[in-house]
């Protein structure tokens, strides 16, 4: 049996510390749960919306920076060894001695303080939302290895000096063979172009990974299950699919999500819109030999690691019911809004509320908000409550740590301040009605501002 944990993390633009932490954290988790492989969001190091600081070299030295500190875990941490863990980070590479260095969105591989694995993303998204080919150059071949330099910073705590960089499957002991894709090459379409995940089954894989930076859609969640349903029978073997989670800086709302699929069926649906900053989902599966014809692959990784543990116990399947619409209207902006409230110092919002609906809607999205909170406060995972959250909400709401809520429109009370700014003559009744019974119902701080309105053309009595 093979016991993996799929971590969704909601990471930061930038924020190498609390990325790695919250990296750390994780890792700790899926050890602690029995796991013997941690799979992350892409670019899960830096967070995925760098944009242009992608081109600055600090970023990458500060990536560098953030691996090594994980392998050194992996090495000393006995609650980081003997489990296999893949991050997210961009890697400059010189592929020959006179060509310029190129940047890559890599996977790197670690366990017990060494580097298994670099590993490039071969199909780059550059549709819809997405322009990573002003940022990275894709690699060339699913099966191509080459010599990676290691850093010095990385050398130094773990000793090792080069890596194998390039598109690749790993056969651990037990003769189980893993293989490794990153978010668009699941999604894309081409003539001529076979999904890596394919040719990796048709190679003897019996699981793939797929690390995604996949944005938030009106039911793309749909599209998710079909492409993941959809590789794992087309390979007969198993497919597990981690994504980002929360805003990391920018307008992209990413939703989560832990999905896995074995021989064609959908075998975990993890839960979306999580406020935690880490949500570790543990699944364990039956890993049976291939048996049909397979193509011998161009290159492979042995490692030297039992990825199977027939002594594991089966964990409880996890499984989260699809959204209906209008919860993903309402969740997706709530946790967008939450992030970048906790995240950008600010102690709650000011809403101009007119009566009208779209900052009617508006005020119902931050009253939502404030219910999420509620929730995740009281949930918990042993029913004590979320405390990471519960602390957030203390540090932006300016309160000691004996303030608890007691209500969402609790919380909304601290956190949002509605204005009704009438004028006269303009302003109706029926407007200044409706914003204060929504400021009433939802218990938010409302305050009423008027306007003085003066007309100034001579055709309205004003001067000439």
């Amino acid at each position: 049996m093979l016991k993996f944990s799929i971590c969704n993390l909601n990471q930061w633009v930038l924020d190498f510390k609390g990325n790695t932490d919250r990296i750390l954290q994780s890792i700790r988790e899926a050890k602690v749960s029995g796991s013997k492989y941690r799979l992350g969001p892409e670019l899960d190091i830096t967070s995925y919306g760098c944009e242009d600081h992608f081109y600055e070299a600090d970023t990458y030295l500060h990536s560098w920076e953030c691996v090594a500190k994980i392998l050194e875990a992996t090495a000393n941490d006995p609650y980081c060894r003997d489990i296999v863990c893949e991050i997210g980070a961009p890697v400059m590479f010189q592929l020959t001695p006179k060509s310029p260095k190129s940047r890559y969105n890599c996977r790197i591989l670690l366990l017990n303080g060494r580097i298994l694995l670099i590993r490039p993303k071969i199909i780059l998204a550059d549709s819809g939302l997405h322009r990573e080919s002003r940022w990275f150059f894709p690699w060339h071949s699913t099966w191509h290895l080459e010599t990676y330099h290691l850093p010095k910073i990385v050398t130094d705590v773990c000793g090792q000096k080069t890596a194998p960089f390039g598109c690749t499957i790993l056969k651990f002991s037990c003769n189980t063979i893993v293989g490794l894709e990153t978010c668009e090459e699941m999604w894309i379409v081409e003539e001529g172009f076979s999904r890596p995940h394919l040719i990796y089954y048709q190679s003897g894989a019996n699981i793939v990974f797929n690390a995604s930076a996949s944005h938030h859609e009106l039911r793309k969640l749909d599209r998710r299950l079909e492409l993941i349903g959809g590789a794992s029978a087309h390979g007969n073997g198993i497919y597990a699919y981690s994504n980002l989670l929360g805003c990391d800086g920018g307008r992209t709302c990413f939703d989560g999500g832990a999905i896995v699929a074995d021989r064609g069926e959908i075998i975990t649906l993890g839960e979306r819109f999580f406020l935690a900053d880490v949500h570790t989902n543990t699944v364990s599966v039956k890993i049976t030999p291939r048996t049909e014809p397979i193509i011998k692959p161009e290159t492979c990784i042995d490692v030297d690691f039992y990825l199977l543990d027939e002594t594991a116990t089966p964990v409880p399947r996890i499984w989260f019911p699809q959204h209906l619409v209008e919860e993903e209207i309402a969740n997706a902006p709530a946790m967008w809004l939450w992030d970048n409230l906790r995240r950008s110092g600010a102690g709650g919002f000011f809403l101009c509320l007119s009566g009208g609906l779209d900052s009617s809607s508006v005020a119902c999205l931050v009253f939502h908000m404030c219910r999420r909170i509620y929730e995740e406060i009281n949930r918990g995972n042993d029913g004590d409550g979320n405390t990471d959250v519960l602390r957030e909400l203390r540090r932006v709401a300016c309160e000691s740590d004996s303030y608890t809520p007691r209500s969402p429109r609790h919380i909304c009370s601290r956190l949002l301040t509605t204005c009704f700014l009438p004028a006269e003559g303009i302003t109706s009744a029926t407007t200044r009605l409706r914003a204060t019974r929504l400021a009433k119902a939802i218990a938010c701080k409302h305050v009423e501002v008027n306007i003085y309105y003066r007309p100034i053309f001579w055709q309205w009595d004003g001067s000439p």
